[in-house]
């Protein structure tokens, strides 16, 4: 195991204690993610907690407003990452094993189609996208992630007393998925939000078409946070 810390604060009351952060990793698993951005003829400096690069993402992007707790919700391929950020501090993280290709699987279950289509029919880049199989199995994954973010945040509340959350973000590749934005703010009773990690970020519209980099924002929230980081920062 790699394993790094970083110290939060010390005890006001003199106790001699202090919060710590905590970061353990299989060493198999930054080699196979080094490996790769070495092929790619790169050379990696920073490897990063992706809750916590959303979570310095939302810092230059979402300010933190006095008294505004908030959850990120990172809809990855096979995981969907959930995060509690309380005055801008990440408290709480769980991951599921749930994610975009459940859509793609279910799409391509219910339509016997190939997982390619059934990919395109997802994002909307096949007409079929409107059919009613189509939308009964997006429902139908829809619900199962919304129900278990809600769990988890239920959980969550129901063990900090006095807590609360104003407000989801969604990320990553399924969250424009139709139909879950607003399904996920009616179950959990919470405005919900898809995020955009360039919200704050200058861009030269001669390099980067704006209407292009607004569709695609979502896919970023990850990568524009471990573009904050430098090597050797804390």
């Amino acid at each position: 195991m790699n394993i790094d810390f970083q110290i939060l604060g010390s005890d006001t009351e003199g106790r001699g204690q202090m919060d710590v952060m905590l970061v353990a990793v299989k060493k198999d698993v930054i080699n196979d993610y080094t490996n790769v951005i070495k092929e790619a003829g790169l050379n990696p400096v920073v490897i990063d907690v992706d809750s916590f690069a959303l979570e310095n993402m939302m810092e230059i992007n979402y300010p933190v407003t006095p008294g505004e707790n908030l959850a990120m919700v990172n809809i990855g391929a096979s995981i969907t990452s959930i995060s509690v950020i309380l005055g801008g501090l990440t408290i709480f993280t769980r991951s599921i094993p749930m994610g975009g290709n459940q859509f793609t699987e279910e799409i391509q279950r219910q339509l016997n189609i190939s997982f390619k289509e059934a990919e395109e029919m997802k994002t909307g880049k096949k007409p079929e996208s409107e059919s009613e199989s189509l939308g009964g199995a997006i429902e139908s994954i829809s619900t199962n992630l919304t129900f278990e973010v809600k769990r988890s945040l239920d959980f969550f509340l129901g063990g900090s007393q006095g807590s609360y959350v104003n407000k989801i973000y969604i990320s990553g590749g399924s969250s424009k998925v139709a139909g879950l934005q607003n399904l996920m703010q009616e179950k959990t009773s919470i405005p919900v939000e898809v995020i955009n990690p360039f919200k704050n970020v200058e861009t030269n519209p001669k390099h980067f078409d704006p209407d292009k980099l607004k569709e695609m924002a979502p896919y970023f929230g990850v990568a524009v946070g471990l573009a904050t980081r430098r090597f050797a920062d804390r």
